[in-house]
């Protein structure tokens, strides 16, 4: 998804509920590509969303630089324009 002053965010959905690190792994890489590609300091977000587990354990960390969030956190924290 673009961003503001040409930040980016990578969303990548999972039916999963439950994360591994190794999921982030694709998105870091990606990521990776596209700050080295741009090198201007482009804003590299990545989001990991998944769906809710049945236990109330949520965690938001899943490896550097990628926020793991179900997906009823993600639309409250990202509601669509209303442009």
């Amino acid at each position: 998804m673009p961003g503001k002053s040409g930040a980016v965010a990578l969303v990548e959905c999972k039916t999963s509920r439950t994360v591994t690190p190794a999921m982030a792994v694709p998105m870091q890489r990606l990521g990776d590509a596209i700050k080295r590609k741009r090198r201007n300091g482009t804003t590299v977000e990545k989001y990991l969303v998944y769906r809710q587990p049945k236990a109330k354990s949520v965690t938001q960390a899943v490896a550097p630089g990628v926020r793991a969030l179900t997906w009823q956190e993600f639309v409250n924290e990202f509601p669509p324009n209303e442009n």
